[in-house]
């Protein structure tokens, strides 16, 4: 599958949910900490929401900047406060490109003798 494609002057909204075993939607567990982030922040921010939209347990925007990027890995870790239990992860790839083209630039060369 193509990476997820943002362009640098783009941002796009994630919210994150948690499913159990039939893909039926589950809540955190008091003490569960959510991370997500970004594997190079100078191309894609991860901006989260003070507080999750409804139906997720975290949700915020990934924010492209003008460092382009290939395959930068946007992922969200959710730790179990119960000892012992495994950390459940999910990561997506995204590409940040260019925009469209909005100016030209001329350069002259040197005068020279004709």
């Amino acid at each position: 599958m193509a990476n997820f494609q943002l362009q640098d002057a783009q941002k796009v909204s994630y919210a994150v949910a948690v499913t159990d075993v039939d893909n039926n939607p589950t809540t955190l567990q008091p003490g569960d900490v959510v991370t997500a982030i970004s594997s190079m922040p100078a191309s894609l921010a991860v901006v989260p929401d003070a507080t999750p939209v409804a139906g997720s347990v975290a949700s915020g925007f990934l924010v492209a900047s003008s460092t382009l990027a290939l395959s930068v890995t946007f992922t969200v870790t959710i730790t179990p406060a119960a000892t012992g239990a495994a950390a459940i992860v999910a990561t997506d790839l995204i590409d940040v490109v260019a925009g469209a083209d909005t100016g030209v630039t001329i350069t002259l060369g040197t005068p020279v003798s004709q």
